[in-house]
């Protein structure tokens, strides 16, 4: 971009409203501390001003050991797309200690996205990710999200780390809200920030 030079000594006017100095990489949008909660919504400023947004989890703890973490999309900031079919997800997990992939999930025709899978609630355990969702704005076609994930496998103390993409099959409308829901339970703790990625 250009760059402003300002002689030593020289004064700035008032003369009216500067533009073109947005913020660059990650603006943030909301951040939200689960506690006991039973989801996770993000409803605000999923408008398309950006054409990607992510969604930065950090010590994210189940209130049921082994719970899996699911994301669920809607159309209008307040019905969650829950339907049997409304959804398809690929989902791969690496576990340390373990040589190649552990496991992988392939899901067609479900009611929600995969995320990661076992989750630990126990004493240092947790989870940290982050959230991809591409052009959720766009009404051509069908939206993309994509999941990285690290955490604490429920069964044996080690370091876990899930990927997932998935895809709302719903409609191709524009999408402005996600869910973040345990497969049973509530979560405990942790925070949630949603991020707009700025060009």
């Amino acid at each position: 971009g250009s760059t402003l030079n300002i002689n030593s000594g020289a004064t700035i006017a008032n003369s009216g409203t500067a533009t073109g100095f947005g913020a660059s990489g990650f603006v943030l949008i909301e951040t939200i501390t689960a506690s006991d909660s039973s989801s996770l919504d993000f409803v605000t400023g999923i408008d398309g001003t950006y054409d990607t947004y992510a969604l930065v989890l950090t010590d994210l703890v189940p209130t049921v050991n082994g719970a899996n973490l699911y994301i669920r999309v809607t159309e209008n900031a307040t019905d969650f797309k829950a339907g049997a079919a409304d959804y398809e997800a690929s989902n791969v997990v690496l576990l340390s200690g373990v040589a190649g992939f552990s496991s992988a999930l392939n899901s067609v025709g479900v009611a929600q996205m995969q995320a990661a899978s076992a989750n630990s609630n126990v004493d240092g355990e947790g989870m940290n990710g982050i959230i991809y969702a591409f052009g959720p704005s766009g009404t051509a076609m069908h939206q993309f999200q994509a999941f990285i994930s690290c955490m604490s496998n429920d069964v044996t103390p080690m370091a876990m780390m899930s990927i997932m993409l998935g895809t709302y099959n719903g409609s191709t409308n524009a999408i402005d809200g996600f869910q973040l829901v345990m497969s049973s339970g509530n979560i405990t703790s942790g925070v949630v920030a949603l991020y707009g990625l700025s060009k």
